[in-house]
């Protein structure tokens, strides 16, 4: 594929842009077809005085996918260096309580339920760039449900409690390193149920996209790691305005 673009150049001359991009197609499999894509722009001014161009490879490094659990843009790139993060403000009147689980699961576990010998430092639970353990989605049905029960028991060992409370887990339950992972680096926290919801509808807004593959097998049978990103708190994130609802939530 390649994109031309003109530009002035002095009075006599153009500029011509042109970016290329190809991909190994002997790598992209079902059922999610990721394969990585390389890049090259050529910038030329063939009839400059002096003509002239200029060409480099790899300009950007694209991964690129047609995943099925990525149905509201069908299709698409992502620079495959840059990893993601997921924000959620603490100020905000919609998710702060949810934030303020998360930040305190990040920065002062010991201080989190349930109280475990292995999550007494900072950063030991994960999803943090400070951790530099990265989070990993997924959508088996029976791990999702695995770490919600988990996460629900353990909220129940604190106190009972019904709508409109919820218990929020992190990391979500969404993800590989979720409450039933290891069973020692989770936190969970009795919040509003509103609160939580909306938590978890953002995070399915951002697996869409960021284009946040799963864990999978492939129809070859190898098992690939799915995208990984981080989680942070502070600033930024919001509810979409468009009124397409994301095929999972998954706080």
């Amino acid at each position: 594929m390649a994109r031309d673009e003109v530009l002035p150049y002095r009075a006599f001359t153009l500029f011509r842009i042109q970016i290329q991009l190809q991909s190994d197609k002997q790598t992209s499999v079902k059922p999610h077809y990721t394969a990585l894509c390389s890049t090259a722009l050529a910038v030329s001014a063939p009839v400059g005085i002096p003509p002239w161009s200029n060409v480099r490879e790899s300009v950007w490094d694209l991964r690129c996918d047609s995943s099925p659990n990525i149905n509201v843009y069908k299709g698409g790139c992502v620079v495959n260096r840059a990893i993601p993060t997921f924000k959620l403000n603490p100020n905000s009147t919609v998710v702060g309580r949810t934030a303020n689980h998360v930040q305190k699961a990040l920065t002062t576990p010991q201080l989190t339920d349930p109280v475990l010998p292995g999550k007494q430092q900072p950063n030991s639970i994960p999803g943090g760039e400070a951790s530099n353990k990265p989070l990993h989605r997924i959508v088996s049905k029976t791990k999702i449900d695995a770490n919600r029960d988990r996460a629900i028991a353990t909220c129940l060992a604190i106190r009972a409690y019904a709508k409109p409370e919820s218990c929020d887990e992190y990391p979500m339950a969404s993800t590989r390193e979720g409450a039933n992972y290891d069973q020692v680096h989770f936190s969970v926290e009795i919040l509003p149920l509103d609160d939580n919801c909306k938590a978890g509808n953002m995070l399915g807004w951002f697996y869409q996209r960021n284009r946040i593959v799963p864990d999978h097998t492939t129809d070859l049978g190898l098992a690939v790691s799915g995208s990984p990103f981080w989680v942070g708190v502070g600033t930024g994130g919001s509810l979409p305005s468009t009124p397409t609802t994301p095929s999972s939530a998954g706080a």
